[in-house]
């Protein structure tokens, strides 16, 4: 429902009082999603999408990560 779905889900969140947690998949949504949510949510094939990550972590928005049974790891 894109940005309609989102209005409704903000005023879910005035009317209940509970936070929106959305599941972000592209950048593009980003700009969008910001405005009308809580937190975002990145699930398990989108944690090794390291451009969206990046431009996540720009915002100011909470992130909850969704990892999967097995999630790649990094040694840095």
């Amino acid at each position: 429902m894109g940005e309609e779905g989102l209005e409704l889900v903000a005023e879910a969140r005035q009317v209940t009082g509970l936070p929106v947690v959305v599941e972000i998949t592209s950048i593009t949504q980003l700009d969008m999603m910001v405005k009308y949510v809580d937190v975002l949510q990145v699930g398990a094939r989108n944690m090794q999408n390291f451009a969206l990550l990046s431009a996540i972590g720009k915002t100011q928005t909470p992130v909850l990560l969704k990892r999967g049974m097995s999630p790649p790891s990094r040694n840095f």
